[in-house]
């Protein structure tokens, strides 16, 4: 697990859930607050729509890098298709340009990154892919997945949902129900349900009714 400093109080709730329940073993890299806060507030400065780079990097800067360290060769990935196929290019800037990222900081930032470790495009696509043999799987691509379904089968053990896609992380839940529709009027919720609607997970009419509701409700 990587804590970046912005895990809701239900996220660590459930992922000791899930490691009571599985036996699985735990090792959690935490990042320097500082570091996080300054990158943040660079990107906040920035003003480009993607605010959620500085966690995203280095969730998979982390990932690969502790993976090359303990030759780790196989990770497993929750992204699929059936929840995350549709995104529009214009919404989304990588988050795996480590060039970009750079950038940002030295024109917004302060001070120094001093243990924000970035992962860069040879690193990404090429050195750790095809000479380290890191392979990432996405099982969830190769069977049945319903969303409602894995739901319910987590909360047998104790998993409560979140409110919203992402809603595990306080940042992320913030970016994407409240800055993006106030200053791009972008409200993801469109391309999340439009991935569902495709794998017939929810009717197109329920998705409208989900959608005439604001994205930020101050209750949740």
């Amino acid at each position: 697990h990587v804590d970046a400093g912005w895990n809701s109080e239900l996220a660590v709730s459930n992922i000791e859930k899930i490691i009571n329940y599985s036996g699985f073993d735990l090792h959690t890299e935490v990042i320097d607050w500082e570091d996080m806060r300054r990158l943040q507030l660079a990107y906040l400065k920035s003003g480009i729509s993607n605010q959620d780079v500085p966690q995203d990097h280095i969730f998979f800067s982390t990932l690969y890098h502790y993976s090359i360290k303990h030759k780790i060769n196989y990770s497993i990935s929750g992204g699929n298709i059936a929840t995350e196929s549709i995104l529009p290019d214009i919404w989304h800037v990588s988050a795996m340009d480590s060039i970009n990222l750079k950038d940002i900081f030295k024109k917004h930032g302060k001070g120094n990154l001093s243990s924000y470790k970035t992962i860069s495009f040879f690193q990404y696509y090429i050195w750790y892919p095809f000479f380290h043999k890191l392979n990432s799987f996405r099982p969830l691509n190769y069977m049945k997945y319903d969303k409602k379904i894995a739901g319910l089968e987590l909360e047998k053990i104790g998993y409560k949902n979140y409110k919203g896609k992402h809603g595990e992380s306080i940042f992320t839940k913030f970016f994407q129900e409240f800055y993006l529709p106030k200053k791009f009027k972008i409200d993801k919720r469109k391309a999340h349900l439009s991935s569902l609607i495709l794998s017939k997970q929810i009717s197109r009419s329920k998705a409208l009714e989900i959608l005439k509701k604001p994205p930020f409700d101050p209750n949740k």
